[in-house]
């Protein structure tokens, strides 16, 4: 048992969720978690790469990272306290494929992020929705969209009362009800009314495929002179009409507050993606791809005239990776 979650856990207004442990529950959350992940669980791959928006205390990042080895999964929540607990949790277990950020995901980050060539299998958007500010729901969805071929959604009730969001959850309201595909209904943590699960997937209706042209590399970089990217979804991600591999750049996400892996697994793993390569030129920290199984480098074979200063340096590391 752990005396830090214990501690961190008592600071909190509510448990939201379950929190386990070394397969155990740890403490029994408002929210009926399990019946959630039963509705939603066989919508996610086993290798994908998943973006948990509003993850709380992390069950879903959890259950996904333990029971899917090989996904990569990318946490994002806002309170502190809450990232705690999620990172203890993982440090405790040993977990390294999911990537916790401290920071509420808005719809001026989402807008920035859909400019860049990342992207996700999947999207979980349990009762988040109806907490963004009124007015940006349906543009906020539309960004989720530009960035997975599918959302694993859920929204108030309509008659629930209790619910925060006023426009925001009718916007909500209305996304549920345009053609999504629903999964079942959940008990809510406020009330006796039902909530829906839902599902978003590229390739019902009109939403065939994802495009996104004329895009950079990484945060940062958008120059007319430089070399820019089209992704298209189609049954699979493709970047530049080549097969994507699997994982988000680490560079990006070093702008979003990350609280774990801790600094001295991105230095090691830094290291490591380098360290083994013949050849090497184009170090740099955005050339490195956090994948489930670690950092991979990426675009390393360029080529550069002699004396080009582009070489393996932990300095750059230090300086462009701020974790």
């Amino acid at each position: 048992m752990s005396q830090r979650i214990k501690d961190l856990l008592k600071q909190l207004p509510e448990i939201y969720q379950d929190v386990e442990l070394d397969g155990t529950r740890f403490a029994k959350g408002r929210r009926n978690c399990a019946k959630r992940w039963d509705l939603i669980k066989d919508h996610i791959g086993p290798h994908d790469v998943v973006l948990d928006v509003g993850s709380s205390l992390g069950y879903f990042s959890h259950k996904i990272a333990t029971e899917y080895p090989d996904s990569l999964v990318i946490s994002f929540e806002s309170e502190p306290k809450m990232c705690a607990i999620q990172a203890e949790i993982f440090r405790r277990e040993g977990i390294y494929n999911v990537v916790v950020c401290n920071q509420r995901l808005t719809l001026m980050d989402l807008e920035y992020w859909t400019k860049y060539v990342d992207c996700f299998d999947t999207i979980l958007a349990l009762s988040v929705l109806h907490h963004y500010p009124p007015g940006s729901v349906h543009a906020v969805f539309d960004q989720l969209r530009g960035l997975s071929p599918r959302i694993l959604g859920e929204g108030p009730a309509e008659k629930e009362v209790k619910a925060c969001g006023g426009q925001a959850k009718d916007d909500t309201l209305e996304i549920e009800k345009s053609g999504v595909n629903i999964l079942g209904k959940v008990p809510s943590h406020l009330s006796r009314h039902k909530r829906k699960v839902w599902l978003d997937q590229a390739g019902d209706n009109s939403r065939l495929t994802i495009y996104r042209p004329d895009l950079d590399a990484y945060f940062g970089v958008s120059h007319d002179d430089r070399h820019k990217f089209k992704l298209l979804w189609n049954g699979h991600w493709s970047l530049n009409d080549k097969r994507m591999i699997p994982g988000i750049n680490a560079y990006n996400l070093s702008k979003f507050s990350v609280v774990w892996p801790e600094p001295k697994w991105w230095t090691a793993q830094a290291i490591g993606a380098y360290g083994g390569l013949d050849f090497k030129s184009d170090v740099r920290p955005w050339n490195l791809l956090v994948t489930s199984t670690g950092l991979r480098a990426i675009d390393f074979m360029t080529k550069f005239p002699a004396g080009d200063p582009a070489k393996f340096n932990m300095t750059d590391f230090s300086k462009y990776l701020s974790f």
